[in-house]
């Protein structure tokens, strides 16, 4: 049995509600406007890979044009993502979680005078664990501040070789899952897992331990 290590995770407060989610909305960047947008900051303030947000602040819906988002996950790989721009009022999020951001934005089209924010969501995953050959279970505890909704998710992907844009995560478990559970590496013989965070309030900090035993 391997001695376990602890990650203490704090994420950024969250006050916005927007639609029944949480978003640091202007996390990244305040107003910006035109057809570049300037960011007054490219990394997550807690150290954590979020979904980025990007909130419109005008009734004009912009849904048809889109921004490429470039930058870095929590395992420091370059990652790319392209969505499309929110429609009147509304906030969209990228599927990808990004540590950092590339500065500026340029969006498919100029969205004028209109402003938007850049934020992050109440949404982030952890760096990938791997496995070895031999190991056997896979403890996982946490210790919970707060509100937290969690799942732990695998993979069969090779992380040690493959860029993580190729990686192909399961859920392992049912979201919400208990304080402390285990994964049957000799059954599932995953390559690799992460910790998946899908909410948050402001008080959360989350400490996750880690064993794992050989077979």
């Amino acid at each position: 049995m391997f001695k376990p290590f602890k990650r203490t995770l704090t994420p950024a407060a969250v006050p916005d509600d927007i639609l029944n989610e949480n978003y640091d909305q202007d996390h990244f960047a305040s107003n910006v406007t035109g057809a570049s947008w300037a960011l007054s900051n490219t990394s997550t303030t807690d150290g954590l890979a979020h979904k980025v947000s990007i909130t419109n602040d005008s009734a004009t819906d912009h849904s048809a044009k889109t921004v490429t988002i470039a930058g870095t996950d929590d395992n420091g790989q370059a990652i790319t993502e392209t969505i499309n721009l929110p429609g009147s009022s509304l906030t969209v999020k990228t599927t990808l979680f990004f540590k950092t951001i590339e500065s500026p934005f340029v969006p498919s089209a100029t969205i004028g005078g209109d402003t938007v924010d850049i934020g992050i969501a109440a949404e982030f995953a952890s760096v990938a664990y791997p496995s070895g050959t031999y190991f056997g279970n896979l403890n996982l505890g946490t210790e919970i501040t707060g509100v937290v909704n969690y799942g732990i998710d695998h993979t069969f992907s090779d992380v040690q070789t493959e860029p993580s844009t190729d990686w192909n995560w399961l859920n392992n478990t049912n979201d919400n899952i208990a304080d402390s559970t285990t994964i049957d590496f000799k059954t599932v013989r995953p390559k690799a897992v992460r910790f998946r965070v899908n909410s948050y309030d402001t008080n959360a900090v989350i400490n996750l331990i880690i064993q794992q035993s050989y077979n």
